[in-house]
This record gives C-alpha cells, sequence and structure tokens, in this order.
C-alpha cells in the first residue's frame, strides 16, 4: 500500500510542477508542490487521479474542428453550468466562458477536457478564422504541455502561433513563440537563448522601444536562464523586465502577467519574499470583474510561498482572504478546495490537529458541491482518522460510521472506497491504532487506504 500512494503522491507532485506554466496565459497559478521547495501535500488524490486522459492522438490529428471522445459526461456539470445550459443551451457563448474560467482553476488534465468543449461552441459562432479560436488553441496547448502531452501541446501551439499571425495579432502570434522556447523538443540552453534574442529583435523592429509585450517576454527569458542555473544572465533579464515595468505605459492585463512570470522565476531561486512582492504587485493590475479566477490563484500563490517560508499564520491569512473572496462567487470550488487541503497541511505542520481534519471536511464539502462523491469521501475519511487517531478514539470513530453511512448511500456497498471504509470500522483498537503519513493514506486511485 504505501508503494502504491507514494506513487500517487509522486505523479501529483510531477503534475503541479509542471502546471507552473499555466500561468503564463491566464496567471493561474496551480500549486507546484516541488519536495526542494514546498511542505508536502496531504490532500486525497482522487480530485486529480481519477480523471482518464482523452484521447490525445486523436484532438492532434484534427484540423478545422476537434474530433475528439471528450463529451459533456466527461465532467462534472457544476450547478452554474447547469444552469447556462437550461437557460441557453449547451452550445451558447456563456456556456462556452464558463468552461474556459472553470478550467484556469482546474488541474491541467481536467481543464483539457473544459477547453476542448469550449472549443466547439467557439467554432460554432466564430469560426476557425477568429481570434477566438486562436486564443483557445492557445489555452488548450499549455493546458496539454502542463499536463505533460508535450507533442500534442508544440502541435497545438504551432497552430496557435500561424492563426495570431495569419489574423495580424503579432503580439499573441510572438507569445506563442515564446512558449515554444519554453518547452522545446530537445533541452539546449544554447539555442533557447538565441531563439529569445532573435524574438527580442524581431519586436524591436515591430514595435520599437515602446512594446508592451518585451517586458514578459525577457521574464520568459530569464526563466529559462534561471532553470539552466544561469544566475548571472537571469538577473540581468530581471533588472531589463523591471525597468521596463517601470517607465513603459503597460496594459494593466499584461503587466499583471509579466509580474507573475517575475515571481515564478523569483520562486526558482528560493527567493520567496520577492516572489511574494510580484504576485502582490500582479494583484493590483487584476480586475475583479474580469479577473476573479486570476485573483484568487494568486492569493493561493502567495500563501504558498509563505508556507515555503514557513510563515504559517502569513500563509493561512492568505487563504482566508482568498475563503472570504470566494464567497461571494459561485462555480470556484477547485480553488477554494486546494485552499482547504493547503490549509490542513499548515495546521499538521503546527500539531494543530483538529483545525487540521476540519479543514479536509471543508475540502470534503467543497468537492461535494460540484459531484465529486469519491474525492469528498476520501478527503472525509482522511479528516476521520486524524481525529481518531490523533485526538480522541470514540469522535473520529463516530465519524468513520457516518462516513461508511454516507458512502453507501452515494457509491454503494461494492465500491472499493466503501470496503476500505469498513474495514477502518473492522480494524484496530483504541491503543492499537498505526500512525502514517498523510501519502500513505491513499492509494494510486486516490481512495482512502
Amino acid at each position: 500500500m504505501q508503494n502504491l500512494a507514494h506513487k500517487a503522491f509522486l505523479r501529483i507532485k510531477s503534475l503541479y510542477r509542471a502546471s507552473r506554466f499555466s500561468r503564463f496565459s491566464t496567471y493561474s497559478r496551480s500549486s507546484s508542490f516541488d519536495p526542494s521547495l514546498f511542505l508536502k501535500l496531504t490532500m486525497p488524490f482522487s480530485l486529480f487521479v481519477l480523471i482518464s486522459k482523452p484521447n490525445f492522438k486523436v484532438l492532434a490529428m484534427e484540423d478545422d474542428n476537434i474530433v475528439s471522445p471528450i463529451d459533456w459526461k466527461d465532467i462534472p456539470i457544476h450547478p452554474k453550468l447547469a444552469g447556462l445550459i437550461s437557460l441557453n443551451g449547451k452550445d451558447s457563448l456563456d456556456v462556452a466562458e464558463f468552461l474556459v474560467n472553470y478550467a484556469k482553476l482546474v488541474d491541467p488534465e481536467e481543464a483539457t477536457k473544459y477547453l476542448v468543449l469550449a472549443r466547439r461552441i467557439y467554432l460554432k459562432h466564430k469560426g476557425f478564422n477568429s481570434k477566438e479560436n486562436a486564443d483557445i488553441l492557445s489555452k488548450l496547448a499549455l493546458a496539454y504541455l502542463n499536463a505533460e502531452e508535450f507533442d500534442l501541446g508544440r502541435q497545438l501551439l504551432n497552430k496557435a502561433s500561424e492563426l495570431y499571425k495569419s489574423l495580424g495579432l503579432l503580439q499573441d502570434h510572438l507569445e506563442q513563440e515564446e512558449y515554444k522556447a519554453l518547452f522545446p523538443e530537445e533541452p539546449d540552453y544554447e539555442r533557447a537563448k538565441e531563439t529569445f534574442e532573435q524574438i527580442l529583435e524581431k519586436r524591436q523592429e515591430l514595435f520599437g522601444d515602446d512594446d508592451p509585450g518585451r517586458a514578459a517576454c525577457l521574464a520568459r527569458y530569464a526563466i529559462v536562464a534561471t532553470s539552466n542555473k544561469d544566475s548571472e544572465k537571469a538577473s540581468k533579464l530581471l533588472r531589463e523586465s523591471a525597468k521596463l515595468l517601470n517607465t513603459l505605459d503597460i496594459p494593466h492585463d499584461v503587466r499583471a502577467k509579466t509580474y507573475a512570470l517575475l515571481a515564478q522565476v523569483h520562486e526558482d531561486n528560493e527567493d520567496y519574499d520577492l516572489a511574494i512582492a510580484s504576485y502582490s504587485a500582479s494583484l493590483k493590475h487584476l480586475d475583479p470583474n474580469k479577473n476573479i479566477e486570476e485573483i484568487l490563484n494568486t492569493y493561493f500563490s502567495i500563501g504558498q510561498m509563505h508556507q515555503a517560508n514557513e510563515d504559517y499564520d502569513l500563509a493561512l491569512s492568505s487563504w482566508h482572504k482568498l475563503i472570504e473572496m470566494a464567497k461571494r462567487i459561485d462555480g470556484v470550488e477547485p480553488i477554494v478546495a486546494r485552499c482547504y487541503s493547503a490549509m490542513g497541511t499548515v495546521y499538521l505542520k503546527q500539531n494543530k490537529i483538529r483545525q487540521a481534519a476540519n479543514a479536509y471536511e471543508k475540502f470534503s464539502n467543497e468537492i461535494k458541491r460540484i459531484g465529486d462523491y469519491e474525492a469528498a469521501i476520501s478527503s472525509k475519511m482522511y479528516a476521520c482518522t486524524l481525529l481518531r487517531d490523533r485526538v480522541e478514539f470514540n469522535l473520529g470513530f463516530d465519524c468513520i460510521q457516518k462516513t461508511y453511512d454516507w458512502a453507501l448511500q452515494v457509491v454503494g456497498p461494492d465500491h472499493p472506497l466503501t470496503r476500505s471504509i469498513y474495514e477502518e470500522l473492522e480494524g484496530p483498537a483504541e491503543g492499537e491504532i498505526e500512525i502514517r503519513t498523510p501519502e500513505e493514506e491513499f492509494d494510486e486511485r486516490g481512495y482512502y487506504r
């Protein structure tokens, strides 16, 4: 069991580490739980690992239309989404907008499903040769890259880049070229440097000294330099990017994106105070009426940076801000759930077991609202075992009994999750509990063991 759980744990860390790059287009900050930077993740993983991958090969071969096995049955229908479908139909632009925004809050593999469905709608309304199609291709490309489907991601980046160029959207075209340099087929720092220098020359030629995208390009270049341990080059690029932010009249959305990129470079350098400052600067340029998902993700990232600094109270404060803000918004349960999970991790580090159990129970409640009962039951079960093993045996045992009754109702008696809970009810008596680490609590499918 421990080996299986550990594999699941490593898979999620790897997935989240890759998902750092989702910030480049949406500012969204999926968790990057790299062991050298962050405390261990302690959450049920079924929210992420129960999702089956789409048929990437079929999708990669499409041209004007996506031919993919992804269908509505492959995603949980959020109550807000159900309302939009009931009011306007599945092919409405309101539904497409919800799918795109919701994709910012979930893990990369699941994001691809929402984006595939959204693209079908945009193709129907806007056609292939449209900015909307280019935008969704770019988002899809980054989602697949974040899901470690690199070949498909690069193909879609090429399509997006070509389409932007044909539409005369040269800023967007060059941005795709920068992404391609960040995700090369073969790691080659010298070639990456050459590519970025060529792009910078092209930017100068097209847009001159007032190029609003140059600062972001320099920040992406710094990411490459940092990942290749070229600290001198990275520092120079960071200074140039920061100078442009201070001197040029850059649109707020581009400015926010650039600060988020700078934050990543500081994070990679383990300079979490500067990362926090950059994320905070990004927040100032995000519009709550247009970028609420990005704002929530940024608050989550700030909390992670405090967590990495072991400033646990500040981390909790950032996540509490996120939760208070989210109470006024419908359709943001995934980021709130992830927030409660992170809070549970911190409370465990502080040896505040009751608060940790409460956080995992709240995670369970958030996931239950969007219909992922397996993840909800797994998290509830973990909260129960924390109470049983480390607070008060009878209190935890009663919690396990109620969770078992709930599992019988929603997934049935033959489900492996239900059987696992039953084994806990028939398990060791008080004083005979084996204390397990959080990553040992779940098997490779995310079920409580």
